[in-house]
């Protein structure tokens, strides 16, 4: 099963990542499996919880575009030594995509301010979605959070 999920997330990396866009069923499906992967590496004492709300239906996305927030979270939100956990849910609804990525705030004394993924993350949105999109980052209390919402415009339906 994971060899099938690797091959998945390498296929759709070679094949629909050139594209403008792609499905949002695919984008979701490559999360899944991106995390089902990542789950392979932790002790089962961590906590990984993907779920997504309503239908993705004909749906379009820029590929790629989701992932930095979930990487985020898998690079800055584990602990091997102290309890952690991550919560990613997407919710799609009348046109509006939105995703909230939480995570354990893991304190890392060799971590360099300023993470170049969620910034590029950040550029990009702004370059596909100005005005469509709204990104929070912050830290609250012991946590880290990242809400997105897009609105997804009726050109952004896939047409075969």
């Amino acid at each position: 099963m994971p060899l099938v999920k690797l091959s998945t997330i390498m296929r759709y990396m070679i094949y629909q990542a050139n594209e403008d866009k792609v499905l949002l069923a695919n984008e979701l499906r490559y999360l899944q499996d991106y995390i089902d992967i990542q789950k392979l590496r932790l002790p089962q004492s961590i906590s990984v919880d993907y779920q997504v709300a309503g239908e993705a239906g004909i749906l379009k996305i820029p590929p790629m575009l989701l992932i930095p927030f979930v990487e985020n979270a898998f690079k800055h939100g584990i602990s091997y030594s102290e309890a952690s956990y991550i919560i990613v849910k997407l919710v799609i609804h009348n046109g509006t995509l939105s995703m909230i990525v939480r995570n354990k705030l893991i304190r890392q004394k060799t971590a360099e301010p300023g993470g170049v993924g969620l910034t590029n993350a950040r550029k990009r949105l702004d370059m596909l979605y100005a005005g469509a999109h709204e990104l929070t980052v912050k830290e609250n209390g012991n946590e880290f959070i990242a809400d997105l919402k897009i609105v997804l415009n009726n050109d952004e339906v896939y047409r075969s």
